[in-house]
């Protein structure tokens, strides 16, 4: 039986809860990417059990996996009330946080959400938009001219300034 994503996430309000509400370590070889338990050493384990902060590099990557399958495992409808950052020591991507990001009437970046301002904005030839700052980030290809990939719906296309 695996942990209880809302023990995970520390929103778990069932009173008969049928999950376990611990951080376990997988109980046998398998396939790691797809493993709903921790693969940690015991002194690993306990840095978690005990969130001693800030975590080394190899618990953090191990904390966002898990968190990455649980989060995903959620109906649409129910990420809403997660913050995946909980789970990941506060690293809370507001952009793409259903739960953190502050929904504005302004249009805002697709990739850091920042409201996107005169003189600042750059639109794809699939329409999504990008501050500056993160159109320069993005994967390119060039195919004769500088195409940009975007993040959103992954298609490459050409920028334009947006006035």
């Amino acid at each position: 039986m695996p942990m209880c994503k809302e023990f995970l996430f520390a929103n778990c309000t069932r009173s008969q809860c049928k999950f376990f509400h611990e951080f376990m370590l997988c109980p046998r070889q398998c396939v790691y990417n797809t493993c709903k338990y921790f693969h940690l050493n015991h002194d690993l384990l306990e840095d978690l059990v005990f969130n001693r902060r800030p975590f080394n590099e190899n618990l953090q990557n191990e904390v966002n996996r898990i968190a990455y399958i649980y989060f995903g495992m959620l109906r649409p409808a129910d990420k809403i009330q997660y913050c995946m950052g909980f789970l990941t020591g506060g690293r809370c991507s507001q952009a793409t946080c259903f739960k953190c990001f502050q929904k504005t009437d302004y249009p805002a970046c697709n990739s850091c959400g920042k409201v996107l301002t005169r003189g600042i904005t750059q639109r794809l030839s699939c329409g999504h938009m990008f501050c500056d700052d993160c159109i320069t980030v993005l994967p390119i290809k060039v195919d004769a001219l500088l195409l940009y990939q975007c993040i959103v719906c992954d298609q490459y296309g050409l920028t334009h300034p947006v006035y």
